[in-house]
């Protein structure tokens, strides 16, 4: 089992993450590598020599790192080939009705072919209907997130079924 989180621009900045992030993993008692760490595509295209940096850090650590909202921002195709993501993540404004929008369909069957063409997992987010995972699926995508698989549960429901 394994866990993402989002941090947001000011929490990438901090120039001592690696040191937070690594006695976070110390305090939960767990591996580096259950660990996915999601950025936004701006936040990761503030400073390219900072973003490389730090990406070594945490991936030294184990951690994975994912482009979370892939598609809403200003990152370029160069970026997303340069920078160490393990993880594309398409964002829901592109999910909803995919199944029958054809310029949704343009959009997430393009981004599934990049990122399975750069050697990325591709994960679709806000899913909530059997029609979008199956459309989704059919081309090439096979991590999902969304209502169509579970609402938010409490810490001890997961814990109950999973650990």
């Amino acid at each position: 089992m394994s866990v993402a989180i989002n941090l947001a621009a000011r929490q990438f900045m901090d120039p001592h993450l690696d040191r937070h992030v690594a006695e976070a993993i110390a305090d939960a008692g767990i591996d580096g590598s259950q660990l996915e760490i999601e950025l936004t595509e701006t936040v990761a295209t503030v400073d390219h020599s900072y973003t490389l940096r730090t990406f070594d850090k945490l991936r030294a650590l184990g951690v994975r790192l994912a482009i979370d909202d892939f598609g809403t921002g200003y990152a370029s195709m160069s970026m997303l080939h340069k920078l160490p993501f393990q993880k594309l993540k398409i964002d829901r404004e592109f999910v909803t009705n995919v199944n029958s929008t054809t310029d949704k369909q343009a959009i997430c069957t393009s981004l599934i072919a990049l990122g399975s063409g750069l050697g990325l997992s591709v994960l679709a987010k806000g899913t909530e209907t059997l029609a979008e995972v199956e459309f989704l699926r059919a081309c090439g995508c096979h991590l999902f997130q969304g209502y169509y698989f579970s609402r938010p549960v409490p810490a001890e429901v997961i814990q109950g079924r999973f650990i």
